[in-house]
């Protein structure tokens, strides 16, 4: 047995991509603006964003070529496999649908069939991802060029080999789709649901009309300065965090590590850094304080956690007198609240929220026992995308080890 293991060790050799392929660069239709290039129906014109919203299989684009647009691109058909070299470096992605291909992308085009299996070349790209981020050129972002490329070495195990391993990972990466599909499909329905809870409450029969459109006739409109204070984090530096302490919240991680609710903390102080920080409380609302995008901007998480914990720079507190603090948390962060937040910033490539703005936004709001009822439905839906997120979080750790073991010859 160890002789037969060390034989398809032997087996495995190592290539440069230009040897097993010809790496094709895309090319743009310039200028680019012009509306000759494009059309609402064709060929598919594959964008960065497009490959970022996909998986492993690119179905669809945002945009089409027109045939003169076609004729200045390359080509690219289904059964492909094409890397992005520009802007996100070494993303594979394998095509689903007749398209084109700007100088962001290389196909890898007349692959040897014979030595080569096209699911496992995109799982061996996938695999180097970390390897054609060191060699990118450097200039205003990150890229590639065909040369570098082609010149990048991977371990190719003998044909059928290769058919087994990508067979493996496919199964994996298939049950990471279909719970991403899940997921999407499940906040899809939470945010429908959110919109009907937040505008015509829970049984309610008669409608009154009010500045913010019809709701029930029961609900009040209340300003936020009606419904509790605010208040303004004090900034902790990088400096003063420790790894382990009294727990704090700075302002990124509002829109990076949480949904909702603080569950967690990620950063931590000394005694001395809390006495001279902010506190929050059970029930408070932390807001951003500015954002450079519209998913930072006045996003919000309520803290419901009985510790005392502190607020870093530029967040805005929240302590509400009246309500459901997760109902409220749901609410700010409903479109129903958050397209206001985003029309009051102020600034330009920064946008500054301020206190005196969050105070005169004006909300639709149910009594209490509506608000528990409320939260407690939207929160059920949170629990199940969270069981689904961990179920994915698990998969991609499954196929993180296989993926070291199998395209590394570890597992002969």
């Amino acid at each position: 047995m160890s002789k037969v293991r060390e034989k398809l060790k032997e087996e495995w050799i190592r290539v440069k991509l230009a040897d097993i392929s010809q790496i094709k660069r895309g090319a743009s239709p310039r200028p680019i603006g012009d509306p000759r290039y494009f059309s609402d129906k064709g060929r598919g014109w594959i964008r960065i964003s497009d490959v970022s919203k996909s998986y492993k299989y690119l179905k669809r684009t945002k945009q089409y070529l027109s045939e003169l647009g076609e004729e200045r691109s390359v080509k690219v058909d289904r059964g492909d496999l094409i890397m992005s070299i520009c802007a996100t470096v070494g993303k594979p992605i394998m095509i689903k649908i007749p398209a084109c291909i700007h100088d962001g992308f290389v196909l890898f085009d007349k692959l040897h069939k014979k030595k080569v299996d096209t699911e496992f070349l995109f799982y061996a790209l996938l695999n180097s991802e970390n390897t054609f981020l060191g060699s990118g050129q450097t200039g205003s972002q990150k890229n590639l060029n065909t040369t570098i490329v082609g010149n990048t070495e991977i371990l190719l195990p003998p044909i059928y080999k290769q058919k087994i391993i990508a067979e493996i990972l496919s199964k994996v990466d298939e049950d990471i789709e279909k719970t991403c599909e899940v997921i999407k499909k499940s906040e899809k329905i939470k945010k429908g649901l959110m919109r009907e809870l937040f505008t015509k409450g829970i049984g309610h029969k008669k409608l009154k009309k009010t500045k913010l459109g019809m709701i029930p006739e029961e609900w009040e409109v209340l300003s936020l300065g009606e419904m509790g204070i605010f208040s303004k984090g004090k900034g902790i530096s990088k400096k003063e965090l420790i790894p382990t302490g009294l727990p704090a919240i700075r302002y990124g991680e509002i829109y990076t590590k949480h949904n909702f609710i603080i569950k967690k903390f990620y950063s931590f102080i000394s005694k001395k850094t809390a006495s001279e920080s902010i506190s929050i409380k059970k029930g408070d609302i932390l807001f951003t304080g500015s954002g450079e995008t519209p998913e930072e901007i006045g996003k919000s998480v309520a803290y419901l956690g009985d510790e005392k914990a502190y607020a870093g720079g530029d967040i805005i507190i929240f302590s509400p007198s009246k309500g459901n603090s997760l109902f409220l948390s749901y609410l700010f962060n409903s479109p129903l609240v958050r397209n206001d937040l985003t029309k009051l910033g102020q600034g330009n490539s920064v946008v500054h929220m301020y206190k005196g703005l969050l105070e005169k936004i004006k909300v639709a709001i149910p009594n209490i026992d509506e608000q528990n009822n409320i939260a407690g439905i939207i929160s059920k839906i949170d629990e199940k995308i969270d069981g689904y997120k961990k179920t994915k979080s698990k998969l991609e750790t499954l196929k993180k080890g296989l993926m070291q073991d199998l395209l590394s010859a570890k597992n002969l």
